[in-house]
């Protein structure tokens, strides 16, 4: 039996190592995912890669749909699993522990071929998101922008340039899946406070730092596109811990399908706002109303808005 290919990627200083066997030849295909790879010495995610038939989702599993990719979420004798359908069937299926520490995905023979790499889309969102919870982090879709003393974080932002607004945009910048991740302690020494990441899914092109590093978090910024027929006014308003934790409690992608997020996220919230200002601005309301995008990444991959 040949030697197996060993590769991994790291995202908000959690590494995912992924083992396929030798016959597999295959590498990170995607610039955000190459830019994001590392030798896996003592990953905090090993995931073992088979051909062969996949497992077969429970009866009870939840379904869903995302970029056109089916796939549902069940439970396995304690374990997580998920299951990708292709036009053929299931190609594939991955089962994890409760921490998401261990892993295993099974890839179906007549598919191996198509798959750009292990870890194809949904399964990268999947794992990463579910292990960075459990290391401590927030995942949000939100824009930002970096000054001299930091990253600054806008939640509810414009989506088309508006001119000199309320927020001190002139164009407004995309939305991004960003990793919020807080350090408030530090045995040896080192900088402590809230750290912004982009994830490898949807990556800017932009240079970055070790692991998608953005820097440290500045500001929480959430702006208000609500119209009352008045001028929005220029000054923003800091909340108050309480006020700014129901806040941003809203605004994180939750899997809905993992019953013990809940207490998980409202710990590291609390962590969040009490290490760094968060402050609410009124802006221009830029549409008539908004939509719910049930194919987007917080809603589609079983992330939903706990607001929702």
């Amino acid at each position: 039996m040949g030697r197996s290919r060993r590769r991994g990627i790291e995202c908000a200083g959690v590494t995912i190592a992924v083992e396929v066997p030798s016959n597999w030849d295959w590498d990170w295909t995607d610039a955000p995912y190459a830019a994001s790879a590392v030798l896996p010495r003592e990953p905090d995610v090993e995931i073992g890669v088979h051909v062969g038939p996949p497992e077969r989702p429970p009866r009870d599993a939840m379904r869903y749909v995302s970029r056109g990719v089916r796939f549902e979420v069940g439970w396995s004798g304690g374990d997580f699993l998920f299951v990708v359908r292709g036009e053929r069937g299931i190609e594939r299926s991955a089962r994890f522990d409760a921490d998401f520490r261990h892993g295993e995905i099974r890839v179906a023979a007549e598919a191996a071929e198509a798959i750009a790499h292990p870890l194809a889309h949904p399964l990268d969102e999947l794992i990463l998101l579910h292990r960075l919870v459990r290391e401590g982090c927030l995942v949000v879709e939100a824009r930002l922008r970096e000054g001299p003393a930091g990253v600054h974080v806008y939640f509810d932002a414009p989506c088309a340039p508006t001119g000199s607004a309320a927020s001190g945009f002139t164009a407004s910048p995309p939305v991004r899946p960003l990793v919020l991740r807080p350090r408030l302690t530090s045995r040896q020494g080192g900088d402590t406070g809230v750290w912004v990441y982009e994830a490898p899914w949807r990556r800017s092109t932009v240079a970055l730092g070790p692991g998608g590093s953005r820097g440290r978090l500045a500001e929480l910024h959430l702006l208000s596109g609500e119209d009352d027929g008045r001028l929005p006014s220029c000054r923003p308003r800091d909340l108050l811990p309480h006020e700014a934790g129901n806040e941003l409690l809203r605004r994180v992608n939750a899997p809905i399908h993992d019953v013990d997020s809940v207490d998980r996220l409202t710990e590291i919230v609390s962590r969040i706002v009490r290490a760094v200002r968060v402050s609410r601005v009124d802006a221009p309301a830029m549409s008539q109303g908004r939509d719910i995008d049930w194919d987007s990444a917080s809603s589609a991959l079983g992330f939903a808005l706990p607001m929702l």
